[in-house]
């Protein structure tokens, strides 16, 4: 694991697996080509990864699911608004969607992570 990922642990397998692929498909960006291609391929995977984590949340009984789901929908909205916009820098758009994405991981996705710990411990000792 580079240090790229590593600032993107939240210690449930899952979550973290899939936050490495979003992670690459983001640094795919520098180089560049295939912007839009690689635009439509952090959509494809980026719907598929929050439909995981709203199901993990929706199984742990995860009490800020609301509103985590309602960030996943707007990060997906603005995945949309810079490809119906088709006049972005690949740079700029990697870079918001870098830094947004790793705060998401680093509060949200790491609350959700420690809720579904905190759950599962709690059950095995029940």
């Amino acid at each position: 694991m580079n240090d790229e990922h590593k600032q993107y642990i939240v210690n449930n397998e899952l979550m973290d697996r899939e936050h490495r692929v979003l992670i690459d498909i983001l640094v795919r960006l520098n180089d560049g080509k295939d912007v839009t291609f690689i635009i439509f391929d952090l959509l494809k995977y980026s719907n598929e990864h929050f439909a995981h984590e709203e199901e993990l949340m929706t199984s742990s009984d995860y009490p800020m699911n609301e509103s985590h789901t309602k960030q996943h929908r707007w990060f997906v909205a603005r995945i949309l608004r810079v490809i119906k916009s088709k006049t972005y820098n690949a740079a700029d758009v990697r870079s918001f969607l870098y830094m947004w994405l790793l705060n998401h991981i680093n509060v949200c996705d790491r609350d959700l992570a420690e809720h579904i710990k905190s759950r599962s411990e709690n059950e095995r000792t029940s």
